[in-house]
């Protein structure tokens, strides 16, 4: 694709990814900490989260949008940024009903959804560069891979709960108390989003989207790697949640384990 339709790419993503922070507002992982406290509570809190999470949705999207008219970028970026905006909401709503069965220990959905997604992903992504080069394209190839953990993670849902736990359930009260318990997590994931993806909207403003283009390659390649540390994450977070509550004990001995003295 050379450096500069790379780096108009990667300049879509990015301000997609920055905009996830409103799409999730540090719900997740409020989420996944309250549903391994309180299982059986778990189906009445999906339903009443997701609630919130519909309005916090489209206004990520309207962020993006608005956003990509006020940095002046060009119609054909503007138009990426739309597309790119899709993964946003696909990725928010399969990420929430990831967390929520990571609050319930079931992992098996995320880690088949994740290796499914990447290599649908990959695929059709390669399929573009082979048959039709576009950046639409390779865009609608993420979208793909969102939309397989979306199904997945569905799957999951209804399989552990029932078709109901997927239809929002609005609770004023539940609402106000889970944006409180939220906002630590949202301003701590702004501050690493826009700390991550800053730079590349300042490159394409003062140096253009080639530069983006070569300064997205390197990053990717340590971005890429970060799975490892998220793998044991996303198994201790909720490990850890549920020992506070139940077995204060348990807690100190899977540190011990986990980590050693």
């Amino acid at each position: 694709m050379q450096p500069e339709q790379t780096g108009a790419y990667f300049l879509a993503t990015s301000l997609a990814i920055m905009f996830s922070v409103v799409a999730d507002f540090g719900i997740t992982s409020v989420v996944i900490r309250e549903v391994a406290k309180r299982p059986e509570e778990a189906r009445t809190m999906a339903k009443e989260a997701l609630a919130l999470k519909m309005p916090l949705l489209l206004l990520s999207v309207v962020g993006v949008i608005l956003t990509s008219y006020l940095l002046g970028y060009d119609a054909s970026l503007r138009g990426l940024i739309a597309l790119a905006s899709l993964t946003l909401v696909i990725d928010g709503l399969h990420v929430f009903f990831y967390g929520i069965l990571r609050g319930k220990q079931e992992l098996r959905y995320e880690s088949v959804g994740m290796f499914a997604g990447m290599a649908i992903t990959a695929i059709v992504g390669g399929l573009v560069l082979v048959l039709h080069p576009s950046l639409s394209f390779l865009i609608l190839a993420l979208v793909c891979g969102s939309l397989t953990n979306l199904a997945i993670s569905s799957y999951g849902m209804i399989k552990l709960f029932d078709f109901d736990s997927l239809r929002p359930s609005w609770n004023g009260v539940f609402v106000k108390r889970l944006l409180k318990a939220a906002f630590p997590f949202a301003l701590a994931a702004v501050c690493v989003k826009v700390y991550s993806y800053v730079d590349s909207i300042m490159i394409s403003k003062f140096l253009g989207t080639v530069h983006v283009g070569f300064y997205s390659i390197a990053y990717k390649f340590t971005y890429a790697f970060q799975f490892l540390p998220l793998a044991f994450i996303a198994s201790l977070y909720p490990s850890f949640s549920a020992s506070v509550k139940t077995d204060p004990q348990a807690l100190h001995q899977l540190l011990i384990d986990r980590f050693g003295t």
